[in-house]
């Protein structure tokens, strides 16, 4: 086992496979809640255009539970924005933002692709933010940014999602040809984001997972270009597929990030089996995998004692670091949240030898 170490100290071993001290409740999403922003009296939608409130909670759950890591931005729609998605940011409610309306035009070939990004709509806002928070944490606690990347991000804001479905079946070089248009601007936003001072990048591919597309369909039309964008990313990253993804678990370590998660259509030891066949078969000796407790069914509804048996029941099946299936829901009560840490914590020690096995 290793020495005693910090969160960013444990999240660079675990990124670079080597020895940690304890399993790691890894935030590597966003972890904003409503709790948190009462608290904290910063809410939503201002934060979304303000550098020093979208800091403000970015590091509340850190700071309240010990989360480990916090994260930018709080939404998936940030990059298809500059695209010409049009947004609702629910002023009079607390909601993820949500599009209302797409580009006319919205074919790959008809796309205006922003040459520079670094300075379309909320990115300098998010860059400012993760600026700040690189300031504060650094060699600390580890600041995360995560990208929605294009298949995700083009079919459910810009394209129209249906069309984009029936493409993988009937038309995939419309999909090649999507990929082709939009790889390089989604490769630029997430390092335009490490630039500003995120330790790690999150690759969030919700929109492939096995309930949404055949293994065959995410092989052949996702996992390249996946594969192309972590070469070009400045590492450590993380790839996250929400959904059932136990059949692509091992393409999934094969798009090359340092570690994935997965939510909890994805049994966990499900996920552990194939992450232990592939490994296998790349003759590595170990592969971080994360996931994966219902954001709603447990981590909101509870109670705290559920929270801490779930926890436990993770580790034993071969997680190694603790999350959410997906986000963290946004009613989660705060005390659910530092349950879901102190339990990680409380458990460690039985995990961490199955870690260092591996």
């Amino acid at each position: 086992m290793a020495e005693e170490m910090n969160p960013y100290e444990r999240f660079v071993a675990l990124a670079e496979h080597k020895d940690i001290d304890r399993i790691p409740s890894l935030n590597h999403l966003s972890s904003v809640t409503i709790p948190l922003m009462r608290k904290y009296n910063v809410k939503w939608p201002e934060a979304h255009f303000d550098p020093a409130m979208m800091t403000k909670l970015a590091e509340a759950s850190w700071l309240d539970c010990k989360l480990e890591g916090m994260c930018v931005p709080f939404d998936l729609v940030v990059e298809a924005e500059p695209l010409g998605a049009v947004c609702d940011y629910h002023p009079d409610k607390i909601l993820w933002p949500s599009c209302i309306s797409r580009p006319e035009k919205w074919e790959p070939k008809d796309l205006k692709i922003p040459d520079d990004p670094q300075n379309q709509m909320r990115i300098p806002v998010i860059c400012k933010a993760l600026n700040m928070l690189h300031e504060k944490y650094y060699g600390k606690v580890p600041v995360v940014a995560y990208i929605n990347c294009p298949y995700t991000s083009y079919s459910s804001y810009v394209g129209e999602t249906t069309d984009v479905l029936i493409w993988c079946r009937t038309n995939p070089e419309k999909i090649h040809e999507m990929w082709d248009v939009l790889i390089d601007y989604y490769i630029d936003i997430a390092n335009i984001f490490r630039e500003a001072g995120a330790d790690m990048i999150t690759l969030r591919e919700e929109g492939t997972s096995s309930d949404n597309m055949s293994p065959k369909h995410f092989r052949e039309l996702i996992k390249p270009y996946l594969t192309e964008m972590i070469k070009r990313i400045k590492k450590p990253n993380l790839l996250h597929i929400c959904g059932l993804t136990t059949p692509i678990i091992g393409d999934m370590i094969e798009c090359g990030a340092n570690m994935i998660s997965f939510e909890e259509r994805t049994k966990t030891t499900e996920g552990d089996e194939e992450r232990n066949k592939k490994c296998a078969e790349l003759g590595i000796p170990r592969y971080p995998i994360g996931g994966n407790l219902s954001a709603f069914g447990l981590l909101k509804e509870g109670p705290a004692e559920r929270v801490n048996g779930a926890v436990r029941r993770l580790l034993q099946q071969g997680i190694d670091f603790t999350m959410p299936g997906c986000d963290w829901y946004i009613e989660i009560p705060i005390e659910h949240m530092c349950e879901f840490v102190n339990s990680t914590i409380q458990y460690s020690p039985e995990a961490i030898s199955k870690f260092i096995k591996r």
